[in-house]
Formats: C-alpha cells, structure tokens, sequence
C-alpha cells in the first residue's frame, strides 16, 4: 500500500478532524499531516462540553488525544489562526497572518456554526450561543455574578445547556417553538415524562412559546414571549440549530448548496479537495450527531491515501441522551408514515412508577425505529435489529423487554448475536 499523496492538511480541529486524523494514522503513519484550528485548545470532545458545564468533568476530560499523541506521530497543530483562504490551482491553503501550507489533499472539517434568531436585542452582552470551550466559561463566570438564565431551544444541545446552568445554580427557563420537547428524536408521552423531570429539577418549560424580543441596555435584562409573558433574563442561551460553515469552500468555487457538495468517496468538485462532518452535504442531506461523521472519517481516510475506494451511502441516525439522570434513546424512524400498501404497526410499554416508556415502530414485522425512555440497556440491540432489518415475528411480543427476553436460539435465526453490538452509542450534538 503506498499513496504518492502524503502531504495532508485538514482544515478545522474538531471532532471531525481528530476522527479522521486517527483514522489516517491507522493505515499510514508516514503522512505529514497538518491540523490547523481556530480554537487555541487541543481538539476536544463537543459531546462532553455538557458535562464540564454541570461540573461533572473538567476541561482535560475533554480533550481527545494528547499533545503527546500527536508528536508520536509527526502531526502538526497549528492553533487559535484561521485559514483565509484554499488555492487549488497552487495546491496551497493560506493562513489569516498569511502564511502558506503545502497540500497533495485537503480535508475541510470546518463544522458548522450555531444558528441566532435575528431578533432586537440579540446583541446584547450575555446573549449568546452554545457551541465551544469558551462559551461554556463564559457560562461558568456568568453563573458566579448572575442568577437568571434563559435556554432559547428545547433539542439536544439546549437540554445539555439547562441542565448544566441549573447544576451551577442558576434559575433556568427553557423556551421551545415545538409542541413538545426534543420533537425529532421523541413523541409526545416520552417528552411528557421528560418535561415533568426537567420540572422537578426546578427548570421551567415552556412550550409552543415563540421568542419576539430580548430587552436590556448593555446587558440582557429579559425576553418578551408571543403571548405577552416576560422573563427575567441575565444569560440568554440560543439552541435552536447550526448551519454550516461553507464559506472557505464556497470561496474557492467548490461546489455548495447548504452544505459542501460531496460525492460518496468524500470528494468535493475538486478530486484532491475532500470535506467530512457538519460542513457537508451528501446525498441532500445535512449532518449535525456523531456517528455519521465518525463513518465518513473511515471513509475519507481510505479513499484519500489510496488503500482501495469504499464508499459513504449514508448512516442510520442514533441518539443517546443523559441529561438529569434520565437516560433517553432514539434510533431510526420514528415518524413513519401510514401508507395504503403498507401500514405501520407500533407496540408500547409503559411502567409509569419506574419512569419508563418504550415505543416501536414496526412496518411488514421489520423494526423501523424505537424510543425509550428512563431504560436504555437493550440500545445496541435495537440499533441491530433496525440496521439488519431482522424479522420480528419470533419474537416481536418480547421486544419491550429487550434480549434477555428473547432466546439465543430465535435470534441465531436471523442472525442477530446477543451482546455482540460495537456501536458506540454516543449523543448529540455538535460534532464536528
């Protein structure tokens, strides 16, 4: 095995970078690879940020390598500067202070960038979004001067959010458009329990609320609701969505829609130009959890050093939440639609004094997707189910109890092995 092509530069230092970087290293260790990141810190785990908010971690848990890691193998970091530019012609990438690094290819894992409400006051001090290391410190100093805080977004990121500053002390408000909390990876009862155990916490929620107006003069002193309701404010938290960050590429005439364009192999418009995680568009679809953008590293990192093409044809989405001690998952598709031909069939459990939910959403006996809540030990093995398509008929009146329900006999029947999973569940968020 041997690539002509050992001058790698990957633009960005997140979780994207360090997957792919990892991966690299895994089949050549003689590439001269460069990481050049904006943030001055070691590339971290985003994932883990919830944690060092709550007080759960520090920052070094973080972190995803050592800084000796990298020196093992050769790896430059450049830190804290920003790539202005990507000359494809010279097969340069140049530096904000303007300097200039050679590249046989270019990996772009510049991730994505959160999504503000354009709303009159949102640039007041203490309005902000909830993305890197620094707005969790930020976070950490407002707590110690400030009481009231408001989380503007009721998915992932903004639960993470609430959690943590209700943790360090603060009253938190959580402000969500939706129906019901966490819309895309929850139904209604499950968000139900959620919601009442977020209250119990002390976190109010609001739902179906719209924000209209953040007030204040220098700093953010409240929030006008819809409907007329005002909330103190100190700290204003926007959740709500990221975008992702094309611009580098789009200035370089690579191809783009709300994404870079990417073909299956990883590859923008330019064949020596290859872009994973969050910034990417692939198959019209955009990329925001962990697993996707782990799954695309592997597959970029073979194509670009030549060990033989395999390809990305996408990724069946998994999320796992712990947010206040109650664990949630989500797997699959879980807003299946009736059709004429092919009607869903769901199956529902429900302890109400263990404070446990599971749902499945089965169609022709084939698991499409699941919820559970308060009881997430079998994740893995529905994971499984879901991703082989195994049929259920065998067994289907054991499948809210999980695999130990269910006989090694049965499942060696659809060729399912108990226990066997290497998924590495992981939730959220903000990946790349």
């Amino acid at each position: 095995m041997a690539s002509t092509d050992k001058n790698i530069v990957v633009v960005g230092s997140g979780m994207a970078a360090a997957r792919l970087v990892e991966e690299i290293v895994k089949l050549d260790t003689t590439c001269a690879i460069t990481i050049i990141g904006e943030e001055s810190a070691l590339p971290y785990n985003r994932i883990m940020l919830s944690l060092f908010l709550s007080g759960e971690a520090e920052f070094s848990d973080t972190l995803l390598k050592s800084e000796d890691w990298y020196q093992k193998y050769n790896i430059e970091l450049i830190s804290g500067i920003k790539v202005s530019k990507i000359d494809q012609n010279h097969k340069q990438v140049q530096l904000a202070d303007g300097g200039l690094i050679d590249f046989d290819k270019a990996i772009l894992c510049t991730g994505s960038k959160p999504f503000v409400l354009p709303l009159p006051g949102s640039d007041l001090e203490g309005v902000c979004s909830y993305r890197t290391n620094d707005d969790v410190n930020y976070f950490l100093d407002t707590a110690q001067t400030y009481k009231n805080a408001v989380v503007i977004g009721g998915g992932l990121l903004g639960l993470e959010a609430a959690n943590g500053l209700n943790h360090r002390g603060m009253q938190v408000t959580l402000v969500h458009v939706e129906d019901y909390l966490m819309e895309r990876q929850l139904d209604k009862p499950s968000a139900k329990l959620l919601q009442e155990e977020l209250e119990k916490k002390g976190i109010t929620v609001y739902t179906n609320a719209k924000t209209t107006i953040i007030h204040g003069k220098q700093r953010v002193e409240s929030i006008s609701l819809d409907d007329g309701t005002q909330l103190k404010a100190d700290l204003v938290v926007m959740a709500i969505g990221i975008r992702p960050m094309v611009e580098l590429a789009s200035d370089a005439m690579l191809e783009c829609d709300n994404g870079i364009m990417v073909n299956d192999f990883m590859q923008t418009s330019d064949e020596h130009v290859y872009a994973i995680g969050e910034c990417v568009q692939h198959r019209d679809t955009l990329f925001g959890l962990v697993n996707p953008i782990y799954e695309q590293a592997a597959v970029c990192a073979n194509n670009i050093l030549s060990t033989g093409l395999i390809t990305y044809e996408g990724t069946m989405v998994y999320t796992l939440l712990k947010v206040t001690g109650i664990d949630v998952f989500s797997a699959g598709d879980i807003h299946v639609e009736n059709t004429t031909e092919n009607k869903k069939e769901e199956i529902t459990f429900m302890d109400v004094r263990r404070g446990i939910y599971k749902k499945f959403f089965i169609r022709n006996d084939i698991l499409l997707g699941a919820i559970c809540y308060g009881d997430i030990q079998d994740a893995n093995w529905y994971v499984d189910l879901i991703k082989e398509k195994t049929d259920l008929r065998g067994f289907r009146e054991f499948l809210a109890f999980g695999k130990n329900y269910v006989s090694e006999e049965t499942l060696n029947d659809q060729d399912i092995e108990l226990g066997k999973s290497q998924h590495n569940l992981t939730n959220h968020a903000a990946a790349a």
